[in-house]
This record gives structure tokens, sequence and C-alpha cells, in this order.
């Protein structure tokens, strides 16, 4: 999948909230690429809008979606439903809003066998259980009579990858999925997701912002600001060797092990206001190294070595020195 230029924009009393402005960028074959940022930097949405299922009011203005080849934005709602589930699969951060509870769990597995692979009731029950003993859910046919709040939070959450994989999908978003979960399920959840992803070749979008999660699942990282993909490269690079003020300083908020007693560090001041958010480069009221030009104009996307591209005025003027020079 490619995004291209993505606009969004949530049209409220208080004005228009420029959710995404601009965003891009490449999910390659059989590849997990991570998108990190804070909480409200627009990780969710971008999420949502390769699904086409931006909540009113807010709406997609401007870019393009191309999976395999095509243009989402210009599909159909009913194509959409097709494409939902059966190209593109979602996993939500919390399975207790996710999964109805009127409903049992393998009913709501079988679903997607019935609607994509017309298969008869009994034949997608048979594939549910299949697929929650894929799970590692022991005894998985009780199970599947079970409802929502019968099973734990790291079932629920199984249940839910169970889901998104019926129909083998070509791309994965993973939405922060183990941010609920305590530390050992959470294990057991990316243990999980390494063995689909080389069982089925599936491609990931996975949205988190925690670091240790990123180092272990993703083989590239696109840092997100306030709507603006700010740095993307190889997870080593972005991790080890970060160039954006704001990845260094998300880097530097890790808390580590032999960090001495005291507070943790923190990125001083808060997220913009994206109704009227700053001119400029987005994240220069928080940065530590602001110019004239930061405050005045909005970086372009340079790349620093191959892979590695950042959109920050302290490299695209060292890029426009370089390239004059050989001039």
């Amino acid at each position: 999948m490619e995004v291209r230029d993505l606009k969004v924009q949530f049209f409220t009393y208080g004005g228009v909230v420029q959710a995404l402005d601009g965003v891009s960028f490449k999910v390659n074959k059989d590849e997990t690429l991570g998108l990190v940022g804070e909480t409200g930097c627009g990780k969710s949405v971008t999420a949502l809008s390769t699904l086409r299922l931006v909540p009113p009011p807010g709406r997609i203005v401007e870019g393009e979606i191309i999976l395999n080849g095509e243009n989402l934005l210009e599909k159909t709602e009913e194509d959409m439903r097709k494409i939902r589930g059966r190209a593109i699969a979602m996993i939500f951060q919390d399975p207790t809003s996710s999964l109805n509870p009127l409903f049992t769990v393998g009913f709501q597995i079988a679903e997607p066998f019935i609607y994509h692979q017309d298969l008869k009731k009994k034949e997608a029950q048979k594939s549910a259980i299949k697929l929650l003993e894929s799970m590692h859910i022991p005894d998985a046919e009780r199970r599947a009579r079970n409802y929502p709040h019968e099973c734990s939070g790291g079932m629920r959450q199984r249940i839910m990858v169970a889901m998104a994989l019926a129909c083998n999908p070509s791309l994965l978003i993973a939405d922060e999925p183990t941010t609920n979960l305590d530390v050992t399920i959470q294990a057991q959840i990316l243990e999980l997701m390494k063995e689909i992803q080389k069982k089925h070749h599936t491609s990931i979008l996975w949205i988190s912002h925690n670091l240790g999660v990123i180092a272990e699942m993703c083989d590239r990282v696109a840092v997100m600001y306030a709507g603006n993909i700010v740095e993307i490269g190889d997870v080593k690079t972005i991790l080890c060797e970060p160039a954006h003020p704001y990845t260094r300083m998300l880097k530097e908020c890790v808390p580590t092990a032999n960090q001495k007693k005291g507070e943790l560090t923190v990125i001083p001041g808060t997220v913009p206001n994206l109704i009227s958010p700053p001119a400029g480069c987005r994240f220069h009221p928080r940065c530590r190294e602001p110019t004239d030009t930061c405050k005045k104009e909005n970086p372009i996307m340079v790349e620093l070595e191959p892979g590695h591209y950042v959109s920050c005025w302290k490299y695209t003027q060292k890029n426009d020195k370089m390239n004059s020079g050989d001039d």
C-alpha cells in the first residue's frame, strides 16, 4: 500500500481540524512498517483513512491511497465493503469495545468467512474454530460458544487477531493492539503476530507510541507529529541514529535500566491545536534549535542516505548547499 499526500480534516463548530496534512508513506510486501508518535498526532486517523472509515465530521479532502495498484478513494462504498476484511483488515486497540457483546466469539469470527468466501454457516463455524486453535487458544470449540465478556483481555485480543486474519488479508493494520495488556500477555501477542506474518506473508502497518514494541516488530519506521510524517527510515537507523529533533526527543523519553532516580525525561509543551497549527514547521514551538525559517516555512522531506528521509530545515538547507556545490 502507498499513501500519497493524504489530507484529512474534521469540520467542527470550533473550526476545521487539519488532522492529516500531506501524509505520505509506503508499506512494502512482507514488511512491517511502524507508525510512531505521541497521542493526538494522527496515527489512528491515518489507519481509519486507509479503510475509508474516518468518522463524521471528518473527511478525506485530498490524496491517494493505492492498494495493489488501485486508488481506494475512487472506490464505491460497496467496493470498500468487499475490500475491508479481505484485502485490508484492522486490529483495534480495545477489543472490549470492538467485539459485539450480543454475539458469540465463534459467530463473530465466522462472519467474514460467510460474507467474503460464501461459506455455509456450519463450514464457517468449523473454520472459525480452526482459526482459534491457530491463535493458541485452548479448548477452541468451547471458546467459540463463549461471549466476549467470558474471555480474558489477552484472549479477546487473540480473537480480534483471528477475526482480522480470517480471509488472509494482504495488509494488516494493528492500532496499538497490546496497549491494554500486561507485559507477559503483550509478549505472547507479539510472538503470535511474528508467527502469523511469517506463515501468511502479510504486510503490517503497526501503530504504536511504544518504541520498545516498534524495535521488536518493525522493519521500517515512520515518525508522525501533528498530522505530518517527519522522519522515515529503517528501524535501526531511526532508533539508533535519529535525525529529526522530535525523534531524538522521543527516544530520550524512553526509561532505561541504568537510568538514575529522578524525574523522567519529557518533551516540553504539548501537541499543537490543529484548528490553528503553528506556521512553518509544526514542531518548532517545542524544538530545541528552531530558526527563523522553521517559524515561517514548512520543511520539505529530504533523503539523508538511501531509505532515510527527514523533514527538517536543518537538513534541507544542508542538502541545498551540497547540491549547489555539485553544480
